[in-house]
């Protein structure tokens, strides 16, 4: 299915198109200084130990776009985090065409018959959608931003840089693989909450270490009940996909 692109997408609406360029756009609120927050605060901010047990229900316009798939469309979510995720992308009528579920780490993506037909099956497994590693999408539909493994058998490292955001290097004590958070934040209700995130996997090999290709994640428009962003996109080498909620509602199970 290299460069698939769903029949029903091209005759989406102009004004949706220039909703969504605007996506890979950082907010223009201005990021904090060095010194504003202390580290525990701005880790608590990306990273919050109440970020527990929800259920977010909603409708969203994306965009995807990479070697495997290209196209804007609308879509259903249900998100039961961290158990959890399913979305339904639908064409502008509203008859499902393709569906994404992620449940206890295993991840499933289906096709209608007639795209099967036009694109091809799509495989067993898959761990990447538009340059996005699917083990990110939970959290991310959640309303959180990536974060590093709490388990005992990783260890994490914290501290701020010089531009006043937070540098979180997580290691696994089995594996030895890296990952690398950078932080970026800006202020809402008084504290610091999350606009941008530089996201590296650092896998150890037998001769040298292998870096996988950075994403930078965006995150815009906080809203209210939880702080979670209204709009986000995640941007690499391999693709992008950007994210615009319609609506959306939050409850605690």
């Amino acid at each position: 299915m290299s460069g698939a692109r769903f029949s029903f997408l091209r005759s989406f609406p102009r004004w949706i198109l220039g909703s969504l360029a605007i996506l890979s756009l950082a907010g223009c609120a201005t990021a904090t200084k060095r010194g504003e927050f202390t580290e525990r605060e701005m880790m608590e901010a990306a990273c919050p130990v109440d970020f527990s047990a929800k259920t977010v229900k909603g409708s969203i316009w994306t965009k995807v776009e990479s070697k495997e798939m290209n196209g804007q469309f609308p879509a259903t979510v249900l998100s039961e985090y961290p158990v959890r995720l399913a979305v339904e992308v639908t064409n502008l009528i509203g008859a499902p065409q393709a569906w994404l579920k992620i449940e206890n780490g295993k991840t499933e993506l289906r096709f209608t018959e007639e795209n099967e037909k036009e694109y091809g099956k799509p495989p067993a497994a898959r761990s990447m959608l538009g340059g996005l590693p699917l083990e990110l999408a939970p959290r991310l539909f959640a309303g959180g931003a990536p974060c590093p493994s709490d388990t005992k058998n990783h260890d994490v490292r914290v501290h701020e840089n010089a531009e006043g955001g937070l540098e979180v290097e997580e290691l696994d004590l089995r594996t030895r693989d890296r990952i690398r958070f950078t932080y970026v934040f800006t202020r809402y209700a008084g504290k610091p909450w999350v606009k941008e995130i530089r996201w590296e996997r650092v896998v150890k090999s037998v001769n040298r270490p292998a870096k996988a290709s950075p994403i930078t994640f965006f995150r815009e428009e906080p809203t209210e009940p939880d702080g979670a962003p209204r709009k986000w996109s995640a941007t690499s080498s391999a693709g992008e996909i950007r994210v615009r909620w319609k609506d959306r509602t939050v409850s605690k199970p």
